[in-house]
């Protein structure tokens, strides 16, 4: 190919419109950034790319197609009116993960629709927000005219190049548009989130459809029930049999009012699988010295003898603590009412933090829909807003992380009124320690150093809340329990079944004396959300199972993780049944089928 040919086609090409230049230059980054970015990240999703190149805004892309085609005004303003809203999509997408960890879903917008007021919107974008945020929606309102304006004028001009070429060019500077969000999260992001991708680039005609599907099932009832509660008729001799034992309520014990003063900040530190038995004083056959902390905050705060984990693994027993039900698998199908719920509608602001990554059985879509935390971090959002966080021995963050990171964000932020709950991982098999007690191997097997480690954790996060005034008032509740018992690894509990249910720790520090509460009373992990909604002073929602604190409650709810149902009572032994193969027996048993079918099918 000689010169001649090369300086006619570059005449050629310097006598194009300036709007096919910029169309020229965006293919070309179009083409090659996507390629390039999954080069780097290297994701592990085959179909990333494609989505990258080719769905984003399919929709936009056809509209300017069929403008170019049909030369039609109307579908060129309808594709720049479209390819504009949906990257005010993806700016508005970018802000709301950047400011809440949130998706774009329905329930994200409901959340943001009811709770976002003037003094939400200030903290988050600044004081000014109404007189820079006007200037900026009529900028873009003028930038949308008069792109508007340029393509009615290049659609109906007769020397355009060859349409099929400008088509082209143009699905891909829409797809290198589309891209913008994943180069950002790209930037923002940590290693550990490489293969974090489905919130931050997932397609928008995908997120718009979701929204469109889950909308319709919440305004016009269709799909699934809204609450997981139903009337069931109980046999006369059942209903006495739950009365009796309290699982049932009469109206009057509904009714009565909560004895538990109202707590302006709650925080819980759920350790995990601190079973009861691995407390010195409560199981002499541990090694003397494993647990002084703990022993000590028992003996000097209210601390609860009787309480049994409602249910595990770990998400069932978030479940538990959060929705007053001990069956996570069939509640991720129904919208239940969320203690988190409760605490939004008080004015208080809802987090949790978790030291596993989001994506660990796809948690972070779950718990967003089930749970309705305001505020989730992951170990993804943490280990990049926290750059001093550590490991736990592969399944996450460590302990001492976990705690720091917990007094640094309270610091920070100054909630006057909040939830929250901070889950561990040091004692999860294969166990870690860290903190002071990391290099000791005090106890030389890794199960006691890792629980020795818990404890030391414990004690040194106790000390420094509670010495801080700041942190630690009369209106503060901080609670000291696990998420569930023991369940894996060496058997170490005192127990001849390690997967039955257990009691763990339950203590709760506080400057208010607290009357009323019976510390050797049964009661369960569903039970403390009915409490807190008590302290709320609101009547515990029929979608919970647990019951109050503050009333006569002789008996404890559990499901162990062969789904068998239990409840224990303090003078009989404990009723039970099979929840994949429910054969009741007597009376009792049928009574017990019956009360948990008013919250599951089974």
């Amino acid at each position: 190919m000689n010169r001649q040919v090369w300086k006619a086609r570059w005449e050629k090409f310097a006598g194009l419109h300036p709007f096919e230049h910029v169309l020229i230059g965006g293919a070309t980054l179009g083409m090659i950034l996507p390629v390039v970015f999954w080069i780097v990240a290297d994701p592990g999703y085959t179909n990333l790319i494609v989505d990258m190149l080719f769905t984003d805004l399919l929709p936009a892309a056809i509209l300017l197609a069929l403008a170019l085609a049909l030369r039609s005004r109307v579908l060129a303003v309808a594709g720049t009116v479209v390819t504009a809203l949906y990257l005010l999509a993806k700016i508005g997408t970018i802000f709301l993960y950047t400011e809440s960890f949130m998706p774009l879903t329905f329930d994200s917008l409901v959340m943001l629709h009811e709770h976002t007021d003037h003094e939400g919107v200030k903290a988050m974008i600044g004081e000014y927000y109404y007189l820079w945020g006007t200037a900026a929606g009529l900028l873009v309102l003028w930038g949308i005219v008069y792109c508007c304006v340029c393509a009615v004028r290049y659609v109906r001009q007769e020397n355009r190049q060859d349409r099929a070429l400008v088509c082209v060019m143009i699905f891909l500077v829409l797809s290198l548009i589309a891209n913008a969000r994943y180069t950002w999260y790209r930037e923002v992001n940590t290693v550990v989130e490489e293969n974090y991708t489905g919130h931050v680039i997932m397609p928008l005609t995908i997120s718009f459809s979701e929204i469109i599907r889950d909308g319709a099932k919440e305004l016009y009832g269709m799909g699934e029930e809204k609450y997981g509660y139903r009337k069931i008729d109980f046999a006369p001799d059942e209903k006495q049999w739950l009365l009796e034992k309290g699982l049932l309520q009469t109206a009057t014990e509904r009714a009565l009012p909560g004895k538990l003063p109202r707590f302006d900040r709650i925080l819980i530190l759920a350790i995990e699988s601190l079973d009861g038995d691995f407390l010195n004083s409560n199981n002499p056959e541990m090694p003397a010295g494993l647990t002084p902390n703990l022993d000590r905050l028992k003996q000097e705060h209210l601390s609860f003898n009787n309480y049994y984990s409602a249910s595990h693994p770990t998400s069932w027993g978030i479940n538990s603590l959060i929705l007053s039900r001990p069956d996570y698998k069939p509640d991720q199908k129904i919208r239940n009412v969320s203690i988190c719920d409760l605490f939004r509608e008080a004015g208080y602001t809802s987090y949790f933090l978790c030291p596993v990554g989001g994506e660990f059985g796809d948690n972070r879509k779950r718990f967003h829909l089930m749970l309705r935390f305001d505020r989730m971090l992951f170990e993804e959002e943490i280990r990049r807003d926290y750059d001093y966080a550590t490991g736990a021995g592969g399944w996450g963050l460590s302990d001492e992380s976990m705690f720091r990171v917990t007094l640094d964000l309270l610091r920070k932020e100054k909630p006057d009124r909040y939830f929250m709950l901070v889950t561990t991982m040091d004692s999860h098999n294969p166990y870690h320690a860290s903190g002071s007690t990391a290099q000791q191997h005090k106890f030389g097997v890794p199960f006691y150093d890792s629980i020795h480690g818990v404890d030391d954790n414990v004690g040194r996060f106790v000390r420094e809340f509670t010495a801080d005034p700041e942190l630690f008032d009369d209106r503060t509740l901080l609670i000291v329990t696990a998420d569930h018992s023991a369940s894996h690894g060496k058997n170490f509990t005192r127990r001849k079944v390690l997967a039955s249910p257990a009691k763990i720790p339950l203590i709760f520090i506080t400057k208010q004396k607290l009357e009323g509460l019976d510390p050797n009373q049964l009661f369960s992990t569903i039970d403390l959300p009915a409490t807190f909604a008590r302290m709320l002073g609101k009547d515990v929602p029929e979608t919970f199972s647990g019951r109050d604190f503050t009333t006569k409650k002789p008996f404890a709810l559990c499901r162990d993780i062969s789904e068998t149902i239990y409840v224990f009572f303090n003078d009989a032994e404990p009723v039970k049944f099979e929840k994949q193969n429910p054969r009741p027996r007597n009376t009792a048993e049928k009574a017990l089928l019956n009360f948990y079918l008013q919250f599951y099918e089974l």
